[in-house]
């Protein structure tokens, strides 16, 4: 029904208007308390996701990658990597040595 150019559901009662109106508020209420609950319990699993971190290395004298941590294990294990080879990514200020990067340390201590 159009009343006065507003639109009200029953026929423009105010006590049916403010009833609606507590209704939405306590279903809405209702709605963003479940939701803080499912991610409160769920909050171990919502871990980050990390970019994979990917380097540079040099082969033969030459800058060779990007590669991921798969691929560095596959060129250590043929050689490619050793604990001298310079390795470089982004965000370091010079190449370094495999073995003085944190990271890559785990690959020759074996």
């Amino acid at each position: 029904m159009n009343n006065g150019g507003m639109f009200f559901f029953g026929g423009g009662d105010p006590a049916t208007m403010m009833v609606g109106m507590a209704m939405g508020s306590f279903i809405g209420d209702y709605m963003a308390r479940t939701m803080n609950n499912v991610m409160y319990q769920n909050r171990h699993f919502m871990t980050p996701i990390q970019a994979e971190t990917f380097y540079h290395v040099v082969v033969n004298g030459q800058s060779t990658g990007p590669f991921n941590m798969n691929a560095l294990r596959q060129m250590k294990q043929s050689g490619l990597l050793t604990p001298q080879s310079f390795v470089w990514k982004q965000g370091m200020a010079n190449w370094s040595n495999a073995t003085d990067i944190n990271e890559l340390k785990v690959l020759f201590e074996s």
